[in-house]
Formats: structure tokens, C-alpha cells, sequence
């Protein structure tokens, strides 16, 4: 919607029209671009707008509708039929869940994402009202989407193993639980394979169903998945799992689970090049190397460094091809050029580390995105594509003192000429040029 302004107010009648079809399409582009659109109207729309005749505003109009397919119709008389065939098309019958009987098993399942990692929390009620509580600590970034369905799949397999033949199945997270009854698609890729997973477990039980709960009738999975999320202590009574991979596998299209780019090798073993008794272990799209005597061990995905140094770990693949030689390095804060006030961002690209303050946090997360580090340097890229770079704010408020025809990267800053100007003024001994401006 819009206010018409005063001069738009005294717009006739019909160009009115005219110009609310227009603000439409405006607004509401791609829907115009991608499906035929029906305007009806009383006034004679088409004719208006469709006039060889037509200048000035309306031409204007006219010009921006032409690439779009408007169909004009006029309003004729509603029938009071119309009215019944209309809640019959869009009526949605309401089917209330089948009361549990003695033979169903209840699971509530739920995730959780806090700065702290991932968790999942379960709990399986079974007939007579005995409860089992399972919680996931997950070891691997993901969104909390894949949370809840690891929880789902996870809560699936207990079951199964267990030997429950019928269960109802509630969580809070309406996403997981209408893409696991088929009645939603799943459009990530991810998700995509999360559903069809679950679709395979569930086929096992004689009756599966999926049911949403509102988040207070979920509290006890809810207090369950932020233990194993924030890593807290593991009360009595609950059963505790580490998840360091995700159930699927991970496709490379989709955002919702994070995967370090593997190097690119001739072979998947590794050993160690210092000669020691290192061993190597490879699961799926990783690959950890245990240090052998004599060697720093490396962090998950990247090479031990100390401060102000970059350490560079060798490995050599094992193939009867000839060796490869692989040379991963890191840097650290000290060796990347950057002012002060950028410190919080260099930090968070280089060690991904967030300020306490959650507003901060997100503000720094958020800002991040647009900056780089090239030959050692903070830069940013800007909304055109050029890189800058990323300077002091004192030197650059001095630099724009001396002149501002002068480039500031290139201007020294003469702060010496400041106290001289700033006594002549307090005596009143300045030169009658700039007295007379």
C-alpha cells in the first residue's frame, strides 16, 4: 500500500487506477514476471492504458506494464453460490490425532543451537508410562533444522532397537515434522535426504506417525537438547551420545551443514613425513593425522601455530604413484595488517572467535562477510567489487585536514601548520585574504 502524496491526490479518477496497477506491478515484480496476472476492475483499464493516444504519465505506465501478461476483466455480479464453492475449494478438513492406545510407544524429540555447538534431546514414553531420556552432543557445525532431524533419526533407531512396533512421534519444529509426513517438500538438498532417511526407518514400525506439539508441551526433549548443546553436566538418569558426523551425506550444494574443503590429494592415508610412529585414521570427507614423536599435533582442519608464527604441516599420500606433497598453512592475527577498530572482525575470520556481548556478536558475524584478507592485509570489498583498504581512523580525520584534493592513502599528515593557525586566530593576526572570506 501507499499514501498518495498531495500532487498524486489530484490525479483523475482513472489515471488513479492506472497508477494502483502500475505500484502493483512495481512492487510485486516477480510474481509479474513469472505468472499471467488478472486485474478486475469496473473502469475500462485496458482501453486506458492500451490507448495509442496515451501521453504523458500514462504513456510511462503503459511502457513499464508491456513486457508483463495482464489479462483486464470487469467486475460482473457475485453470485451467492460463489461464496459455498469457495470455502469448499480452500476448506481444509482438520483430522485430530489418534488418541494413543496400550500399544503406542511416544517419543518427543527436539534440537538445539547455541554458540556453544549443537545438541538433540529424546525422550521415549513407553505404554505404561515409563520414560528414557537420551541427549546428542553434536560435534560438527550445522543449522538447528539438521539438529531436530538428528534427533528424529537418532530417537527412530532407539526405538527400533528396542523393538517397538507402533510410536507416535511429536516435536516442536512444524519444518521436520511436515517434511517427515510428506506433506511439505523439502527444497534443501540436506533436508532432502534427512526426510528420505527417516522415511526408511520409519517404514520398519507396523505404525509410524508424526505429530507437532506446541514448544510447552515439549519441554522435557527442549531441556534435553539445550544440556547437549550447551555442554553441560549430564544429570542422573540420562543417557549421553556423541555425534561427530552427520547421519547423511552432506551435499555440497546446500548450507544447512558446514564441510571443510578437503585438500586435493592423490590418496586418502596419510602418514607422517618426520619418520614417527604417527598413525593416520580417515572417516568419511575427513581425515585426521595423530603426530608422532617429535611432531606439534594439528587442530581439526588446520596446522599448530604458535604466536606470530605460521607452522607448515607436510603429509605424503600413500599410492603407488609417484608421492604428493601437500602444504597446509595458517595464519595468525599478528602477521595480517589491520587498524584497530577492525581487530573484532580480523579475529573472527582468523580464529572465529566472537566477541562475549551477543549483540556484538551478531553485528561482528554479520559485517564480516564483506571483508577479505589479501597478501596479509584486511581488506573489504565494496558493493561494486573494489577491494579497500582498511586504514586508521586517526590518520585518515588528519589526512582530510591538510587537503582534500590530495589522496589519502598517499597524504602525510601535518599536524605542525595546526598550532600556528590555531595561535594567529586567538590573536587575531590572520592574513586579511582569509579575514575577508
Amino acid at each position: 500500500s501507499e499514501v498518495l502524496s498531495s500532487s498524486k491526490q489530484n490525479y483523475p479518477h482513472y489515471q488513479k487506477m492506472c497508477y494502483g496497477v502500475y505500484f502493483a506491478a512495481k512492487k510485486l515484480k516477480p510474481y509479474f514476471q513469472e505468472h499471467p496476472i488478472t486485474v478486475v476492475c469496473t473502469a475500462p483499464l485496458a482501453e486506458i492504458i492500451g490507448s495509442r493516444d496515451a501521453s504523458g504519465r500514462v504513456a510511462k505506465w503503459a511502457i513499464a506494464l508491456a513486457p508483463y501478461t495482464i489479462f483486464y476483466q470487469p467486475r460482473t455480479a457475485i453470485k451467492s453460490q460463489a461464496l459455498a464453492d469457495f470455502l469448499v475449494d480452500w476448506a481444509e478438513t482438520q483430522y485430530l490425532p489418534p488418541a494413543p492406545d496400550s500399544t503406542h510407544w511416544r517419543m518427543h524429540f527436539d534440537g538445539s543451537k547455541m554458540r556453544t555447538g549443537l545438541g538433540a534431546g529424546i525422550v521415549l514414553t513407553s505404554p505404561k508410562g515409563d520414560k528414557l531420556k537420551y541427549t546428542l552432543q553434536i560435534h560438527f557445525a550445522a543449522s538447528n533444522n539438521v539438529a531436530e532431524y538428528e534427533a528424529l533419526v537418532h530417537g527412530l533407531r532407539l526405538a527400533k532397537e528396542l523393538g517397538i512396533r507402533r510410536i507416535l512421534c511429536y516435536g516442536d519444529s512444524d519444518l521436520v515434522v511436515q517434511q517427515s509426513s510428506g506433506d511439505w517438500d523439502a527444497k534443501d538438498a540436506n533436508m532432502a535426504s534427512y526426510r528420505l532417511l527417516v522415511q526408511q526407518i520409519s517404514g520398519y514400525f507396523e505404525g509410524c506417525e508424526f505429530l507437532h506439539v506446541p514448544r510447552a508441551d515439549n519441554d522435557q526433549a527442549d531441556a534435553l537438547a539445550r544440556i547437549g548443546s550447551t555442554r553441560q553436566a549430564i544429570p542422573t538418569g540420562v543417557s549421553l551420545q556423541r555425534l561427530l558426523k552427520p547421519s547423511i551425506k552432506p551435499s555440497p550444494e546446500s548450507d544447512s551443514i558446514f564441510v571443510p574443503p578437503a585438500p586435493d590429494t592423490a590418496g586418502s592415508n596419510w602418514r607422517n613425513p618426520a619418520g614417527g610412529t604417527g598413525t593416520s585414521t580417515t572417516g568419511p570427507g575427513t581425515a585426521v593425522v595423530a603426530p608422532g614423536p617429535g611432531t606439534s599435533e594439528p587442530g581439526p582442519g588446520t596446522a599448530a601455530v604458535g604466536p606470530g608464527t605460521t607452522t607448515t604441516q607436510e603429509a605424503v599420500a600413500d599410492s603407488p604413484n609417484p608421492p604428493a606433497r601437500v602444504m597446509v598453512a595458517t595464519l595468525t592475527e599478528e602477521e595480517v595488517t589491520a587498524p584497530s577498530w577492525a581487530q573484532p572482525i580480523l579475529k573472527f575470520l582468523v580464529s572465529r572467535e566472537l566477541p562475549a556481548d551477543e549483540i556484538s556478536a551478531r553485528l561482528v558475524q554479520r559485517r564480516a562477510t564483506a571483508y577479505t584478507i589479501i597478501n596479509r592485509e584486511l581488506v573489504k570489498r565494496s558493493v561494486t567489487g573494489v577491494f579497500q583498504r582498511c586504514v586508521e581512523l586517526k590518520k585518515e580525520w588528519q589526512s582530510s585536514k591538510t587537503s582534500t584534493k590530495v589522496n589519502a592513502a598517499t597524504t602525510q599528515p601535518q599536524d605542525h601548520l595546526w598550532p600556528r593557525l590555531s595561535a594567529m586566530v586567538s590573536s587575531g593576526r590572520l592574513p586579511w585574504r582569509m579575514l575577508k572570506k
